[in-house]
């Protein structure tokens, strides 16, 4: 009985590591707007003057982030094998990596670490 649960969990692990990120870079090319963002657990909504933040990622891979009115216009790429969406602002060279929580096609959770060493996961929704 230890052995078949062992394996289930195992199995289970396997596959949902593999559906994981199937349609990721497909359903990433949107425009994704900031609906809250979490910190230890507890939600917020946007803060005054980003209620209109949102990303934007092209298929050529370019990226927009605009926030707090402020655009930042940069490049993405995918690592499928960590599910980690890398972001590089083209004018400061800043690398912003953001751990894929959850995607769909009409939701985005990303995850990313501040400079405190705390976890923020952010909640978009696709701007449709």
């Amino acid at each position: 009985m230890k052995l078949l649960f062992t394996f289930l969990i195992i199995l289970s692990s396997n596959f949902v590591k593999s559906q994981n990120f199937d349609k990721f870079e497909d359903y990433i090319v949107n425009e994704w707007i900031l609906e809250n963002y979490e910190i230890n657990g507890t939600k917020f909504p946007p803060k005054s003057g980003h209620e209109n933040d949102k990303m934007i990622f092209t298929k050529e891979y370019k990226s927009e982030s605009i926030n707090n009115g402020i655009s930042q216009k940069g490049t993405w790429k995918f690592d499928k094998s960590k599910g980690i969406l890398l972001v590089v602002d083209e004018k400061n060279r800043f690398n912003m990596e953001l751990k894929v929580i959850s995607y769909s096609e009409n939701n985005c959770i990303l995850e990313l670490e501040n400079p405190e060493n705390q976890k923020i996961k952010i909640f978009l929704k696709a701007n449709k």
